[in-house]
């Protein structure tokens, strides 16, 4: 089953997903190691996530403004939202260079 982010990731792709799904601590470790910094040490509990609209979240994921703004509307995806698509979400697709055309199928907004 594909799990959809706020912004239209695949988070099922996402190896901290896949990882979490299959209880893989050395998966998990291996992650927070190369996906931490000294600045942002990350632990095996940091990295467990069942998709950014969950309650089980990436820790970094929770400082995500698109998610922030997708759980303040009480909607499942940006796609569900009155203000789709707004400047945050097209300044995200952008900063991460994301196909906004792909993140629009993937929130059911196929153009």
């Amino acid at each position: 089953m594909q799990v959809i982010g706020a912004c239209g990731l695949i988070c099922s792709e996402c190896e901290a997903f896949k990882a979490t799904q299959a209880n893989d601590l050395e998966k998990l470790t291996e992650l927070a190691k190369s996906w931490g910094s000294p600045e942002n040490p990350l632990t095996v509990d940091d990295m467990r996530c069942n998709g950014c609209m969950s309650d089980v979240v990436f820790k970094n994921a929770l400082k995500c403004g698109v998610r922030g703004c997708a759980v303040e509307h009480k909607v499942a995806h940006c796609g569900e939202c009155s203000d789709f698509a707004c400047q945050k979400l097209n300044g995200l697709w952008k900063g991460y260079k994301l196909n906004p055309t792909d993140m629009m199928k993937n929130l059911g907004k196929a153009q």
